[in-house]
Order: structure tokens, then C-alpha cells, then sequence
């Protein structure tokens, strides 16, 4: 006879094998295994610091700032005078490289001074200096040059039959001290199962500074993505 305890052990396996299969782990930002090579809209939520304006954002990312207000629905009032903190959805164009899914739109080009760490950190930590570095191929992450151009391989996600029953649009999202599956359901429209099963989470707890995806399905209608998709591959064309 089957006890409980073992039905709980044998269900822990198969969900942790086929997560496996759909998201892989690299340090705190989680990748997606894909298959297919046809890139998807995605976004990443970038919190706004204290010394940058819109305009600083939209050039970081490789977007236009009319793109960011129509996102963001922040109408005349993104003109540079946005508040410190707020979180911005920024698109990216989610490609599959070396069978994960990744970010290739956005292209930062190397000052006099930067280090990879400090590069990282620009971006609000969604990667690592070391996911920078081999993303690019760079031998010594201690060694890089002015006017060297590097990739910011943004972990994304793409809808693969991993989220909801219709088509999603995946926002990557890094984890807050205060969060919970409940209050991050919420603030997005979606729910505690969707956000479980996209991002194969066992149970509700969250560990502040993961990467989670979520899905955005009931906020970007297929209009505004037409212009946003558009103005986004555009640019990852350029890479």
C-alpha cells in the first residue's frame, strides 16, 4: 500500500523533473530551456533611480521614449519628470540562444571606468557580471575596453504552453523583500497558480532578488503590442 508520505515524495520529483525541463537556473536570474528559434515581446520591470530620467532609460535599453509612455500608460507625464522608485516595463525582444531564452535588444557600449559588476548593477541586477561575460564571450571578466559593445542578456520568457490557456506576454520580475505570490498576483491581474506553474514554484514562498516571470496576457492588448514589437525587434537587429 502507497503510504501519503510517499504519493508527497513522488509528486515533489516529477514536479522538480519537469521544471527542470522548462526553466534553468543561473545563480539568481532563471532562464527558460526553449526549442524554437523565433524571438517573442517580453518586458522586464526596471525601478527607476534617483539620478535617471526617461529619456536615460529609453537610451539604456535601446527604446524610444514614446514607446516606454504607451507602455507604461504615463501619457505627457513621462517628459523626464518621473519620480525615483517608480517600476518601469521596458520591452525586449526574447530570443533563443544556446537553448535558453534571453534578451538581445539591449546593448550597452563600454565608458572609461566601467567594471562588468558595475554594469550589472546598472540594470537593476537582472544579471550577473558572470552572465554578461559569457553571453559575450569575454575571457577576463577584469579586463574590458571603452567602446566595447556587450549584450545584457535579460532573463525572459516567451509563451511555450508554461503559463496560462491563451497566449501570454511575460514580464520578468525581480523579487522584493516585502512580496508574496498573493500581493504580486494582484498587482498584476494574473493568479497565484499561473505565477506557480510559469515560474515552477512549489509553494508561495519567494526569495527577494529572484527573477520571476509573469504573465501579462489581460494588460497588452494585440494593438499596442503591434507598435511596441515593431520599435523593439528593430533594434535587436542592430546586435
Amino acid at each position: 500500500m502507497v503510504t501519503m508520505e510517499a504519493l508527497i515524495f513522488l509528486s515533489t520529483l516529477v514536479f522538480g523533473f519537469l521544471c527542470h525541463l522548462s526553466i534553468v537556473a543561473l545563480a539568481k536570474s532563471h532562464y527558460q530551456a526553449c526549442s524554437t528559434v523565433d524571438p517573442c515581446q517580453a518586458f522586464v520591470l526596471y525601478k527607476l533611480r534617483d539620478d535617471l530620467t526617461l529619456l536615460d532609460v529609453a537610451g539604456m535599453f535601446g527604446t524610444g521614449t514614446d514607446v516606454l509612455l504607451e507602455v507604461n500608460d504615463l501619457g505627457f507625464a513621462g517628459n523626464g519628470s518621473i519620480s525615483a522608485g517608480t517600476l518601469v516595463k521596458v520591452p525586449q525582444s526574447c530570443a533563443c540562444i544556446g537553448g535558453s531564452r534571453r534578451g538581445n535588444s539591449t546593448v550597452y557600449v563600454v565608458k572609461a571606468g566601467d567594471t562588468l559588476f558595475e554594469i550589472a548593477r546598472s540594470f537593476g541586477n537582472f544579471v550577473t557580471y558572470q552572465q554578461i561575460a559569457i553571453a559575450n564571450g569575454i575571457p577576463n571578466p577584469d579586463l574590458i575596453f571603452p567602446r566595447q559593445q556587450f549584450v545584457i542578456p535579460f532573463p525572459c520568457a516567451c509563451d511555450e504552453g508554461i503559463g496560462q490557456a491563451r497566449p501570454a506576454v511575460f514580464l520578468s520580475y525581480r523579487v522584493q523583500s516585502e512580496d508574496d505570490l498573493a500581493v504580486v498576483a494582484k498587482n498584476y491581474n494574473t493568479t497565484v497558480d499561473d505565477l506557480m506553474r510559469v515560474n515552477c514554484i512549489p509553494n508561495s514562498a519567494l526569495t527577494a532578488r529572484d527573477i520571476i516571470y509573469i504573465p501579462l496576457a489581460d494588460i497588452f492588448t494585440p494593438s499596442r503590442l503591434v507598435k511596441v514589437r515593431a520599435a523593439t525587434f528593430s533594434e535587436s537587429l542592430r546586435v
